[in-house]
């Protein structure tokens, strides 16, 4: 005997992740409340349908067309740009980074902490821009024309800055990490 023998399949028009969706149940009445929860949910979505404003409508008939192309669903786009909007919450500054860095680290040698206070004033287009907006791309414009003694240098301070802010949910990922 099979050790999941009842399967409900939802299609993906009524699956709340916007595709076919395969449910196991060890059990014909888990199989069956399963699907009159589901039946209840369709019915409570009908009713509360009509929630929606008819400008809430066309807006969410344009996102619709909007999104076709890229075959991505609307709650997805939603919730990326959630969680874009909390790491912008919670990133600072570039330069807040950095002197938060220096802070956490008091036994700092004095050549590191020297070669930090040198890497901030050579990345001006960076000042004052949340950190998880950064880009690799502005990285490598803000170095071009350094020689590679230099770049590599501050290379590797942005890196160490970086990873620490990574470390404290200052930023979801490295730029540095990237290029």
């Amino acid at each position: 005997m099979a050790k999941w023998p009842w399967r409900v399949n939802l299609p993906a028009n009524i699956s709340s992740k916007g595709k076919r969706e395969r449910r196991f149940f060890e059990k014909r009445a888990e199989a069956e409340t399963f699907c009159q929860q589901q039946r209840v949910r369709l019915e409570n979505f009908g009713r509360n349908s009509t929630l929606l404003t008819p400008a809430q409508q066309e807006q969410a008939s344009v996102a619709f067309e909007l999104l076709r192309p890229h075959s991505v669903t609307l709650n997805a786009v939603v919730a990326d740009y959630i969680a874009r909007h909390e790491a912008k919450k919670k990133s600072i500054t570039f330069e807040g980074l950095f002197k938060l860095y220096v802070a956490a680290n008091p036994k700092m040698s004095d050549s590191h902490r020297t070669s930090l206070k040198y890497t901030v004033p050579r990345l001006p287009g960076l000042h004052g821009r949340n950190v998880c907006d950064i880009t690799p791309d502005e990285i490598e414009a803000e170095m071009a024309g350094m020689t590679p003694s230099v770049r590599n240098a501050f290379l590797r301070n942005l890196r160490a800055v970086f990873n620490y802010g990574v470390k404290r949910d200052k930023l979801a990922v490295n730029p540095k990490e990237l290029m």
